[in-house]
């Protein structure tokens, strides 16, 4: 796996935020949406040997499907996939973004997901160490006691151990990802200081909600009525 940038300049202090996709499409929802309202600027992109030959046209140009932003002012990079990582890959983009974020002197790695919890409200956060966990506690994120959790989540906290990497899991229930999505957004704004209006998201969230209701509705006044046949 290489990476494949237009410049070598270092990004120290910066913050790392991953958007690989996951089940629950959080992380890409809220990466993307970061990257158009920051008007971040592309630096390079991803690449491996089982990259799917599958790629997203943007006013007539390819775009690499594995891609990397930067937003300068807020010392922000975001790195978004339009492909699902295989879980055989997993170590491989993770030893990569590692070995990048620390050569590149950045502060930390922030992942980013979706957790189904009957409380809405808050938004848990794992650290990899006692130490880093310091830093989520400051925004009163709330740390998960005991549980699991896996995916590209999991093999950060696995390949290290003392560089700051970051699990942020917001409450979601599977119709309502862009409203976990602006929650996301809602946090980083006090965390980096964004200003970024989330309420687009909730319209969208809305908007979903209503046609999966809609769908659900001419699905259940479609369904046979009649006698049951023994």
């Amino acid at each position: 796996m290489a990476l494949f940038f237009k410049s070598d300049k270092k990004f120290k202090g910066y913050t790392l935020i991953e958007g690989f996709p996951s089940s629950d499409l959080v992380s890409s929802i809220t990466t993307k949406y970061l990257i158009d309202k920051l008007n971040m600027d592309y630096i390079g992109y991803f690449e491996h040997k089982n990259t799917t030959p599958i790629i997203k046209i943007e006013n007539g140009v390819p775009q690499h499907p594995i891609r990397a932003y930067v937003s300068h002012k807020h010392k922000l990079i975001c790195i978004i996939s339009d492909q699902v990582i295989q879980k055989e890959d997993l170590k491989d983009y993770c030893n990569i973004v590692l070995n990048w974020a620390k050569k590149a002197r950045m502060k930390r790695i922030l992942s980013i997901g979706g957790i189904i919890d009957n409380n809405q409200t808050i938004i848990y956060g794992v650290a990899n160490s006692k130490k880093n966990l310091e830093y989520l506690e400051d925004y009163k994120i709330q740390k998960i006691k005991e549980g699991i959790t896996a995916g590209i989540g999991a093999q950060f906290f696995i390949l290290e151990k003392n560089y700051p990497v970051y699990l942020l899991l917001v409450p979601f229930d599977q119709k309502k990802n862009y409203d976990a999505a602006a929650k996301a957004i809602a946090l980083l704004n006090k965390m980096y200081n964004l200003n970024i209006d989330n309420k687009p998201l909730l319209e969208e969230s809305k908007k979903i909600n209503g046609m999966v209701n809609n769908q659900l509705k001419e699905i259940k006044e479609k369904e046979y009525t009649g006698p049951n046949i023994i």
